[in-house]
């Protein structure tokens, strides 16, 4: 039965980067065990996006102080239009801001929960999960 599961789960995720499938969802297990397992799932979740946020983090701050070394190595040129070319061909105008990529996580949550017995649906529910 797992090995079923396992297939439709591949099927939807191949359909869905084609692009042509309806959204489908991951249903919490109904038995207690299921749901018990699936808590687990959750916790796993939570630390796997903890650490891709931390990881964001230390991308923007290494970001952040790779600009501040090249502004600093371009300020000795007093002409500002020559330190802004300086600064800009060193990558010190580069944006920042790196958003934590959790999507890995959230298939992993999705295919845990499946495994605990959850099922797939394509209507959503107050406790389901998008299919990634």
């Amino acid at each position: 039965m797992r090995q079923g599961i396992r297939n439709v789960f591949a099927a939807v995720a191949l359909a869905l980067m084609v692009g042509c499938a309806p959204q489908y969802y991951v249903e919490q297990p109904t038995s207690e065990a299921g749901r018990v397992c699936a808590a687990g799932c959750a916790q796993r979740h939570m630390q796997c996006a903890d650490q891709a946020r931390s990881m964001a983090e230390m991308a923007q701050q290494s970001c952040q102080s790779g600009k501040e070394r090249v502004i600093d190595r371009c300020s000795d040129i007093v002409d500002e239009k020559m330190r802004h070319r300086c600064e800009g061909a060193r990558g010190a105008g580069a944006y920042c801001a790196t958003a934590a990529n959790t999507r890995a996580c959230d298939a992993s949550r999705a295919q845990c929960v499946l495994d605990c017995g959850g099922s797939v649906s394509e209507t959503r529910s107050s406790g389901s999960l998008p299919v990634y």
